[in-house]
């Protein structure tokens, strides 16, 4: 695994050796043609800060990020509490992880055909939302590898869709600051959202049943006991965490498309001369 994630590393570094350029040589878009340069770094940061939208933005998205993160990291140990396998542990964090890029690869699509950003991601928020409570109850019973799976699934592709949607949506909340700095703010509260989620959740464990400890596969000597807890009340607080960020987003996100409106007024001065 190692050899063929160093392989593919390498080979993307050779290949951008070959890049000679910063920009295409057709501009992307028209707010990429000319003026509104961007301002310096540190000017960005501060815009990026002071927009209300862009903040609500990033800690609905950056707290998504961190919910994942957390769902990710508990995810084989709640799993092997309730007797399911080794095998199927990885293959939902597998699952997780397939159905999302399916499910963001999808979103980009409708959006670049229609536009509609934010109907997009409001949408998918909610949906991965109700996927995401449905699992932290699936994950409570056991024998229900179908409901695990289904809610694996909904979460991954709808919970991946609002990604590559939120980063752009920073793009117009905070246009013309450059992309890189309201991206990079946006990955770095969701990093520090997903540490605060892990360490708050795993607090919460507790003593595992009798019965937990009889069908339990996590460990397979009576030493190790010890290290079994059971994350009913993490997934509840987790679950939490999900439905607050979910209704402050659809409650409160409003934005405006700001490279969007340049867009068609640079496009409005064109075709008027």
């Amino acid at each position: 695994m190692n050899s063929v994630v160093g392989g593919v590393a390498v080979f993307a570094g050779i290949m951008a050796l070959f890049v000679t350029r910063n920009e295409p040589p057709t501009p992307v878009s028209a707010s990429k043609e000319d003026i509104l340069p961007p301002p310096p770094f540190l000017q960005g940061v501060k815009r990026c800060l002071k927009s209300r939208r862009f903040v609500i933005l990033a800690c609905s998205l950056g707290g998504g990020v961190g919910l994942f993160n957390a769902l990710y990291n508990n995810l084989q140990p709640a799993l092997c509490l309730k007797g399911y396998s080794e095998t199927f542990s990885g293959g939902m964090g597998s699952l997780l992880i397939v159905s999302g890029l399916v499910g963001a690869a999808v979103s980009g699509i409708i959006v670049d055909k229609t536009g509609k950003f934010e109907q997009v991601m409001k949408i998918s928020f909610a949906i991965a939302g109700l996927a995401g409570c449905s699992l932290s109850i699936a994950i409570n019973y056991e024998n229900q590898p179908w409901w695990v799976v289904a809610s694996i699934c909904g979460f991954g592709c709808f919970g991946f869709a609002i990604y590559p949607i939120g980063l752009e949506l920073g793009v117009e909340c905070t246009y013309p600051v450059a992309e890189a700095t309201s991206t990079g703010l946006i990955i770095m509260i969701g990093q520090i959202l997903g540490v605060i989620f892990v360490v708050t959740t795993n607090l919460a464990n507790g003593t595992p049943s009798p019965r937990e400890l009889a069908i339990q596969t996590c460990v397979t000597h009576n030493e190790d006991m010890d290290t079994v807890l059971t994350w009913k009340y993490p997934f509840i607080i987790w679950n939490g965490f999900v439905t607050i960020g979910i209704a402050t987003f659809l409650a409160i996100f409003w934005p405006r498309y700001k490279r969007r409106a340049y867009e068609a007024q640079r496009k409005q001065i064109q075709m008027e001369k």
